[in-house]
């Protein structure tokens, strides 16, 4: 994150807060649970130029916007790029429906300030939903086939964002010969398991050890290790209010941690309301440049992540509909153990903007087979 500018830097700690409170109140405790805060902020970064009032003040909080900044500072943050070892692809798009005409001004700031694209169509035709989950099966290369299974009948807009992310570790990663055991619940688990033995940045705390494990493309995956037999949501609890950043020098360490996978498929409503995010969901008339009785009906959210010894792939989908009533390194000495043998959280996170991607807390690895 030493690299991000200082803009970027205060969206990143805006949305690591965010991400944070919307995976707690969407995880099932006990059970894997990965979300996207980049994904879902970008959906809702499309209600903001037609917001106003306590429901633009909500959007600010929720996305880092201020008075004195403008859309297209915080369109970096989700915009990523592609190379030759990773690729990094996002996506937006609005769709209208034919019954609604949203002020031109709307219209112009999504497209130029945000970069989504704008279609009208007849949201109730059945084509309507064939074309939307298509758009998202393009934009996450296939690993999200489907974001919404029916359209609300008061369905007047639909924002859809799409991330897909792959990249290799940096470290030279490989398989480990014996299981790892991976305690859940006072039960011990032979798990698969991978290795390497690399210099990482590390940081320690009261609650927590953690490691950055970067990878290519600017990215990095921190994995946070609970203290003590806490649970991993006391640890992202606590990174709410603490706030810490990783130093910039390594320690020499042999890293352990298990292959996982983990797909998540939800409306998040309610986690958004609780996070902060109520008077969208109320038809206040605060999104007027969209209808006069705008308002957010549904909110869904689809992740797709796998992680094992060649890297991370990972993909998300973001719909928003709105209603209107009416309508390789060398091995270092001596190093430091970083085993990963119990629950965790964890962040993917972009080193260049500091932006989260995915994060998650895991409790179930795969299996050592």
């Amino acid at each position: 994150m030493a690299t991000a500018s200082v803009g970027q830097a205060d969206f990143a700690s805006t949305h690591d807060v965010f991400g944070i409170k919307l995976l707690r109140f969407a995880a099932v405790q006990g059970r894997n649970t990965v979300v996207s805060p980049n994904c879902v902020l970008y959906a809702l970064a499309g209600l903001y130029p037609a917001s106003t009032g306590d429901t633009k003040r909500e959007l600010a909080r929720a996305t880092g916007m201020r008075e004195s900044t403008s859309l297209t500072e915080l369109l970096p943050v989700f915009k990523g790029q592609s190379g030759p070892r990773w690729q990094r692809e996002s996506a937006a798009a609005a769709w209208v429906d034919d019954s609604i005409q949203p002020s031109q001004a709307y219209i112009d700031s999504m497209a130029s300030d945000l970069d989504y694209r704008v279609t009208n169509l007849d949201l109730q035709a059945p084509r309507s939903i064939q074309m939307i989950n298509a758009w998202v099966r393009e934009k996450t290369n296939g690993k999200i086939p489907l974001i919404l299974n029916q359209m609300p009948r008061q369905a007047v807009l639909v924002l859809t964002s799409g991330l897909y992310v792959k990249s290799s570790w940096k470290p030279t990663m490989r398989l480990m010969d014996k299981p790892l055991m991976f305690t859940v619940f006072g039960s011990r688990q032979p798990a698969k398991g991978m290795t390497a033995t690399t210099s990482l940045a590390r940081l320690e705390t009261a609650a927590f050890d953690a490691v950055s494990v970067p990878l290519d493309g600017g990215l990095a995956a921190e994995i946070y290790l609970p203290k003590g037999g806490a649970p991993p949501e006391l640890v992202a609890d606590g990174l709410i209010t603490s706030k810490p950043r990783f130093p910039t020098g390594t320690v020499p360490t042999m890293l352990q941690m298990p292959y996982w996978k983990a797909e998540y498929f939800a409306s998040i409503v309610e986690p958004l309301r609780k996070s902060g995010l109520a008077t969208i969901f109320q038809p206040r008339g605060e999104l007027a440049a969209i209808h006069p009785s705008a308002f957010v009906i549904e909110v869904m959210h689809r992740t797709w992540t796998e992680f094992n010894d060649r890297g991370i792939e990972a993909a998300a989908a973001t719909a928003l509909v709105v209603g209107g009533l009416g309508g390789g390194e060398g091995r270092p000495k001596n190093p430091k153990p970083f085993i990963v043998d119990r629950p965790f959280f964890y962040v993917l996170r972009d080193t260049t903007t500091g932006a989260a991607l995915f994060m998650g807390f895991i409790y179930e690895p795969a299996k050592y087979q």
